[in-house]
């Protein structure tokens, strides 16, 4: 019989890297104003480096699913722009095909806007009752899921939108066969792909250089990093 690869490993290097954001605000807004000026100031200090970190993530994810997928998988027979069910059993049966791929399973799909009201607007030809009528009742805030395969929304996926200019500008995949858009699905199944080691914690500390112009105001930093160790989890898709 044919024996199998074996791979053993005693550690992994992944570089981190510093993250720092800041924020100020003037004394006397803060005093006049009527509502929290302050709680106001430190969401949007921490929202700054959620923003950060998620590009950051992301753009890992996109360049593995561009590395891994040779080919895009596209639904040839559909109006550009227009997700379809084909679309996803593809992707669904092709990122099982690819080489070294047999456990791997599509369990997310990230996608456009629009392509979830694609979805959404699936016909009684195209899906059974059941599943239409979930589609349907769920609301915005439900999840869809097809063939036990979750969608997800993101506004940064669509023509012209950030994660699609990044794809197609820095990272060189162009479309073929009048596609607009991409998707990106990831088997989230097995959890031996994208790791985010987090090496300090985000600190956040009170500036006091500032109240000389009567100001306040805080500044921190974070030191993190992204890696992905398995191409065979993340797929690419056109629509």
């Amino acid at each position: 019989s044919k024996m199998l690869p074996r791979i053993e490993g005693d550690e992994l290097r992944v570089s981190t890297y510093k993250v720092g954001n800041g924020i100020s605000w003037s004394l006397d807004y803060a005093r006049d104003a009527r509502w929290d000026v302050v709680a106001r100031a430190i969401e949007v200090f921490t929202n700054g480096f959620i923003r950060k970190l998620n590009d950051d993530g992301w753009h890992v994810i996109l360049k593995t699913a561009v590395e891994g997928t040779s080919s895009t998988i596209q639904d040839t027979t559909a109006t550009a722009g227009l997700f379809t069910k084909r679309l996803l059993l593809d992707m669904m049966s092709n990122i099982k095909r690819r080489t070294g791929g047999r456990n791997s399973k599509l369990t997310d799909l990230y996608l456009s806007p629009e392509a979830i009201n694609d979805v959404r607007n699936f016909t009684n030809a195209q899906i059974d009752e059941v599943s239409r009528r979930e589609l349907v009742t769920g609301g915005e805030d439900r999840v869809p899921q097809l063939y036990g395969v979750r969608f997800h929304e993101m506004q940064e996926f669509g023509v012209s939108q950030e994660y699609e200019t990044y794809i197609t500008g820095t990272l060189g995949r162009v479309h073929t066969n009048s596609k607009v858009e991409h998707v990106v699905g990831l088997d989230l199944l097995h959890r031996d792909a994208f790791v985010m080691p987090i090496r300090e914690d985000m600190q956040m500390f009170d500036d006091p250089t500032l109240h000389r112009s009567a100001k306040a105001g805080v500044y921190g930093w974070m030191e993190v990093g992204f890696a992905n160790l398995d191409t065979r989890r993340a797929i690419l898709g056109a629509l």
